[in-house]
């Protein structure tokens, strides 16, 4: 009888229901091995052969109307041809890869069943006992989403809600934009010669602040060195007189300002609704979430020798009052060199094992080199690549430079890096390791609470070391304790628990210099396409640099150490967020004249924009909907894969970051906001690319991208605290800037005017020579229309001297040169002093309560519990698990553990593999020392036990371990006291101490056994 038996007994309290896949978990979809660990496998146990029948079983029985187009296409129209789908021996199946694809990747719900709020009931992974299909990528409810976490769900709205904010505000500015385009703003066309490019100007940018009113004036005392950055603008005549255009459009009166002044207005009382919203409908799906993190602390600052995790649960347990108890004790070491380069070993043994005969002893070296020869002369080459044109370029383009980056290795290579590597495994391993954190889960709400609030600590007292600070009994071995509550298991970075803030500073320092670094060389990139070629490539550069760039700094930020997966996110979010910010809206102004603020010519700042709001509408769509790296994999390299489980490996769902996809949506919401008072389409175009958005992403969740994390509410949050509320600020202050500068011509009035500048003048010429109206009948001549002269005055801001926050009339200077008209001066006081306003509150809102935790933390400590205690134990929650010392790697479908478990209530790790044991894949084994309690691998499952000690087969594994404990140190209890070979443990520890209902139920179940 199994314990899950045992555990109907009404006497005993129910078994944890252990989740058969670590959806809590930060790695892409799972393999092979995965499919057979899930419920909709169901079933303990599978066999390879099981699986692979079930997964047939599901390839057979799917209709047409029920499978992706992809898997439709590649079943009628490839799967018979040699080039796509090469014919040799004991191919894998591409048939069942692509099941697997749709019935374990892809998410899929229950057929005919739906709650009453429109939710359907989604199935398993590999559900095969009860009808499902794929979810419709468009006909699929909103509330639907939740099932992905509140985090998916909350960004979805977030998308949808703006969208429907810039249709609405696409219509408040129908006026401006009929004022843009009309003769009120650019003058009486009769009278004006319009360019060709003015005439040509498309709708869009005929409804913007483009001015088709500008004429030659006479400016004695200006300079070419003015006018260095757009020579167009300065001229010269054959008699000697300096001329430069004059802008006569009005962009400041009451009609666009108004509409413009009261979109934002509707952009903050929007945002501040939306936030409202999203922030209940967060509580609403969060506030009955009960955590690890609830039940736990942790330790920043150990005594360095501090191992025994029995001292740590007696230090603690002083806490735990009324019954409670200290459950879990985890002591985590430094030696994350160590962790790594075991992982690098047991990555290329999986791979040469998956060349090779899979029974190959890798310690036998001259085995393996003969069988590494074997699979060469079976083959004719180290790679297994057909021939054929596809296979040539495998070989010769993909091969070598994934080669560099240790990807598609040849075996002998791969056993080449196993050698060098084991050798380094075994230098590591005498090496002495000191803690660098401890993490205690108590069994009540109660005794975390009561820890935290005795062991409160302000950073003066940690730095100073003031023991008074707390009680004695609150010191441990006499040391301070700096202690807070932790993140969640899954949100660990084990590998970077010993890293310092300085170190977590430079790293973060230096990828932001890097990125600095990609931000000057797009600049320059989209400089000159834009001088060379056009806005429209130009826009084209700048979309495809913000879908490329991120990648290669999401390459660089893995090595930014982070101790939890929250700083390594927001750290993203925020490097991506700058990068895209500043080449969308930024940069083209930044590479634009002032004096092109308002001119037609392609090169110029509005068709720059509108060349990027394009492309933004159908080249990030349609890069995203290509997946091209996912094809690649799923259409190149799966069908030419050396057995089933390679294939498999291919058929992962991409894999997405939500802090990614919120850039995406923050990007459009700033450039929009930034350039709304010049260009009031931009709301349309803003529409029209968030629409599309929302359904690109939900065609992304439910066909492209691969199982993730349930995600909480915590990235919203950030991104409406902090990016949002950033967006709607440039909404303000850019406003406020560009009604300051018009009319962008840097031409003013002079106090004493000149007159008689009025006349036609010949043989006029521009700064680099051309004549003026080269190639027309009146080449060289240009008629002045005022009579006064005119004078330069830099209207720009890098020009000014004053400040120019809040901008205002003020910005003008003291001197006599002003360009500033009446209804100017009034408009920008309204914006000048609002954007005022808005900043102040933003400060206050987003800084001043962190000022005020500032302060605490310094000084007093910021611990603060939130809510009530559920009153619910630890061991009875379900659907929670112990911090367990595990490397997650994307791509792999479990985390491989690093430390010793064998005492561990298996319930407790997080995620299951039903055809392995965790010994599978704990990577204390690869290389085993002879420190450790046994070095011998539990090949068979051992799920149906309690702990891997209780399998039977344990006790024999002790005794034909290479080495074992000596007699005085082989109480499991003494784990992390002298071990035999080493004065100190070489893993990390973990230490389970079972509660009394739980303790019953074990000896019952032994009893039972026997």
């Amino acid at each position: 009888m199994t314990v899950a038996a045992l555990s109907s007994s009404p006497d005993l309290r129910q078994r944890r229901n252990l989740p058969t896949y670590p959806s809590t978990l930060n790695f892409t979809s799972p393999s092979m091995n995965s499919l057979r660990c899930r419920e909709g496998l169901v079933g303990a146990n599978l066999s390879e052969e099981e699986a692979n029948a079930i997964l047939q079983q599901l390839a057979d029985k799917d209709k047409d109307n029920k499978k992706t187009w992809s898997r439709v296409f590649v079943e009628r129209y490839l799967l018979d041809k040699n080039w796509y789908y090469p014919k040799r021996p004991n191919r894998p199946d591409l048939k069942r890869a692509w099941a697997y694809f749709e019935h374990v990747t892809l998410p899929r719900h229950f057929t005919g069943e739906q709650t009453v709020d429109t939710k359907f009931r989604r199935a398993e992974p590999g559900e095969h006992e009860k009808e499902t299909e794929l979810y419709d990528p468009f006909r699929t409810p909103q509330q639907a989403f939740v099932e992905w976490g509140v985090g998916i769900d909350l960004y979805f709205i977030s998308v949808w809600c703006f969208a429907i904010f810039m249709f609405i505000a696409a219509c408040m500015n129908i006026p401006s934009m009929m004022f843009y385009s009309s003769e009120e703003y650019n003058g009486d066309p009769s009278a004006v010669a319009l360019s060709e490019e003015t005439e040509n100007l498309p709708f869009d940018l005929k409804a913007s602040a483009i001015c088709s009113n500008f004429q030659w004036v006479v400016c004695s005392d200006c300079t070419p060195e003015q006018w260095n950055r757009d020579p167009t603008r300065f001229a010269t005549a054959e008699d000697g007189t300096i001329l430069v255009l004059r802008n006569f459009c009005n962009g400041t009166q009451g009609t666009n300002a108004f509409t413009n002044y009261a979109t934002l207005i509707f952009a903050i009382i929007w945002i501040s609704l939306v936030s409202l919203y999203l922030r209940a409908r967060g509580v609403r799906f969060d506030e009955d979430k009960i955590t690890t993190s609830d039940y736990s602390v942790n330790v920043k600052n150990p005594p360095p020798d501090a191992y025994d995790p029995e001292e740590w649960h007696t230090f603690f347990s002083q806490f735990a009052t009324d019954g409670d108890q200290v459950t879990c004790v985890t002591v985590t070491l430094d030696n994350e060199e160590l962790v790594a380069n075991t992982f690098y070993y047991r990555n290329f043994r999986s791979q040469l094992l998956r060349k090779i005969p899979a029974d190959t002893d890798v310690n036998d070296e001259e085995a393996t080199r003969a069988a590494i020869k074997k699979y060469i002369d079976d083959n004719g080459s180290p790679y297994y690549i057909e021939s054929g044109c596809i296979g040539w370029i495998l070989k010769t383009l993909v091969v070598p430079p994934c080669n560099l980056f240790n990807m598609f290795l040849p075996a002998d290579k791969l056993y080449d890096k196993m050698c060098v590597l084991k050798k380094k495994i075994i230098e590591l391993q005498e090496k002495e390791y000191k803690v660098s954190q401890v993490f205690v889960t108590f069994e009540t709400e109660h005794g975390q609470r009561a820890a935290l609030s005795a062991l409160q600590l302000g950073l003066l007292d940690v730095l100073t070391v003031n023991k008074k600070a707390v009680t004695q009994n609150c010191l441990f071995r006499d040391t301070l304790l700096h202690v807070v509550q932790p993140a969640e298991p899954n949100a660990v970075r084990w590998l970077d628990l010993d890293d310092t803030p300085l170190k977590i500073f430079t790293m973060c320092l230096i990828t932001f210099l890097v990125n600095v670094l990609f931000i000057a060389f797009a600049t320059v990139c989209i400089y000159f396409a834009r001088q060379n070629v056009g806005p429209f490539f130009s826009g084209i550069l700048v979309t495809t640099f913000n879908s490329t760039i991120p990648q290669a700094i999401k390459l660089i930020m893995m090595f930014e150490p982070h101790q939890n997966e929250g700083g390594f996110q927001r750290s993203l979010y925020l490097n991506i967020t700058l990068f895209r910010w500043v080449l969308t809206a930024i940069v083209p102004q930044v590479i634009t004249p002032h004096t092109s603020t308002l001119s037609s010519d392609s090169s110029d700042l509005l068709p720059t924009i509108r060349g990027i709001l394009v492309s933004e509408c159908w080249l990030t769509p349609l890069l995203r909907l290509s997946d091209y790296m996912t094809n690649a994999k799923k259409h190149i390299i799966a069908p030419r894969a050396q057995n089933q489980e390679d294939m498999m490996l291919w058929f992962q769902g991409t894999f997405y970051n939500l802090g990614e996809r919120y850039t995406d949506l923050t990007k459009i919401l700033f450039v929009v906001f930034y350039y709304s008072s010049l260009f009031p389409f931009v709301f349309v175009y803003g529409f029209i690319i968030l629409f599309i958005q929302y359904f690109v992403d939900r065609f992304s969740l439910f066909r492209l991208w691969g199982w993730n994390p349930q995600l909480g509410a915590e990235l919203a949050s950030f991104s409406r605290k902090y990016m949002i509320l950033g967006c709607l600020a440039a909404f303000a202050i850019m406003s406020s800037f560009i009604y300051a500068q018009f009319p962008y011509d840097n031409v003013c009035d002079p106090s004493e005017p000149v007159n008689g500048a009025a006349g036609s003048y010949s043989g006029v010429t521009l700064a680099d020579g051309v004549l003026v109206n080269e190639g027309s009948e009146n080449a060289g001549i240009v008629v002045v229309s005022q009579d006064t002269e005119v004078a330069f005055c830099d209207q720009s801001r890098s020009g000014s001297d004053e400040f120019w926050f809040p901008a205002t009339k003020r910005v003008q200077g003291d001197g006599p040169l002003t360009w500033f008209t009446n209804e100017q001066a009034r408009i920008t006081a309204v914006y000048g002093w609002t954007s005022v306003v808005i900043v102040a509150f933003l400060v206050i809102y987003l800084f001043g309560r962190s000022a005020g935790d500032l302060a605490m933390f310094i000084f007093t400590g910021v611990y603060q519990p939130e809510g009530e205690p559920q009153n619910i134990d630890f061991s009875s929650n379900l659907n929670i698990f112990a911090y367990v010392p595990q490397l997650k790697y994307v791509g792999h479908p479990f985390p491989y553990i690093c430390c010793d478990i064998d005492d561990l209530d298996q319930d407790l790790i997080g995620w299951n593999d039903a055809s392995h044991s965790y010994d599978y894949y704990n990577l204390i084994f690869e290389i085993p020392h002879k420190s450790q309690r046994r070095t011998i691998r539990m090949e068979k499952n051992t799920r149906e036990f309690p702990t891997i000690a209780d399998f039977p087969e344990y006790a024999s594994l002790i005794k034909s371990s290479q080495q074992s404990l000596d007699s005085t140190e082989n109480d499991p209890a003494k784990e992390g006291k002298t071990l035999r070979g080493r004065k100190t443990p070489l893993y990390s520890i973990i230490k389970h101490y079972p509660t009394k209902w739980q303790l019953a139920l074990r000896e019952q179940w032994r009893n039972q056994q026997v």
